[in-house]
């Protein structure tokens, strides 16, 4: 067969299928979907659509996967320059001036003084502490992309004088009751 004949093919094959598929979402039978189509059983339109929906269901799953792959690579640069900047020193800067510590001296008179604006350049936590979050954020969110967040829950069985009760507690704060108190 030549290579043309394989494509118009690979084509016929595609549309029909894809008809099928939209035939049987429908609510079509299998009969009714290999009568207007030309399959050679039920059997075979069922199979077909079975193979159309594995394929989409394969495409879907690397699409997802991309995506995901792509944003874990996104979340991972921003780890990276959160670190750098955790690495680093900064330092404090008040109305456009870095601050620096007083140097002790001794003034005119004689009277121990601190010479401000003399000293070494005072450190500034901030930028530091607001990097530690963000690291923090980002782990989250690789934590929730990858699935690491299993819900966690809690069931707790109540009894006594009051009509027995059941509590489901997610501990992401959800409550679910079940049974009726008296």
């Amino acid at each position: 067969m030549s290579p043309r004949r394989r494509t118009a093919t690979r084509v016929q094959v595609a549309r029909r299928r894809a008809e099928a598929v939209q035939l049987r979402v429908a609510g079509a039978t299998w009969e009714e979907i290999a009568a207007r189509l030309g399959y050679a059983s039920r059997g075979a339109a069922c199979t077909d659509v079975t193979r159309a929906l594995a394929e989409a269901q394969a495409e879907l799953n690397l699409a997802v996967s991309e995506w995901r792959q792509l944003h874990l690579a996104r979340l991972e640069a921003a780890h990276r320059v959160a670190a750098e900047v955790m690495a680093r020193d900064h330092v404090h800067v008040s109305h456009g001036r870095i601050v620096r510590e007083g140097v002790p001296a001794i003034d005119d008179q004689g009277q121990a003084v601190i010479r401000e604006g003399h000293g070494s350049p005072v450190l500034d936590d901030g930028p530091k502490l607001a990097a530690i979050d963000r690291v923090v954020k980002v782990s989250e969110s690789v934590r929730k992309l990858l699935g690491h967040d299993a819900q966690t829950k809690l069931d707790a069985s109540v009894s006594g004088d009051l009509a027995p009760m059941t509590f489901n507690i997610n501990l992401d704060g959800a409550e679910q009751v079940h049974g009726q108190g008296g």
